[in-house]
């Protein structure tokens, strides 16, 4: 583990907001865990250090979704209604 991990500070955001930055980033707008899982690793270097405990605090926001549809991956269909 490198030191910008051990001096990055915790990111002010949300979980949610985090989900959306790398969902957004992607092409397509359409994500898989695994994918959202490391594009908030390699953005914010603080989740790289310990990341058992933080990952499975992901799974909740992106269930309701999960249990709604067959999980291909995760889309946010009409980003007008967030901005």
């Amino acid at each position: 583990m490198g030191n910008d991990e051990n001096l990055a500070p915790k990111p002010d955001y949300s979980y949610a907001s985090m989900i959306c930055q790398a969902i957004f980033s992607s092409s397509g707008k359409k994500s898989t865990l695994a994918e959202i899982y490391e594009w908030i690793c390699s953005t914010y270097p603080f989740f790289k250090r310990n990341q058992q405990g933080w990952k499975p605090l992901l799974e909740p926001h992106v269930a309701k979704e999960s249990q709604e549809r067959e999980v291909t991956g995760w889309s946010i269909p009409n980003t007008n209604a967030i901005l």
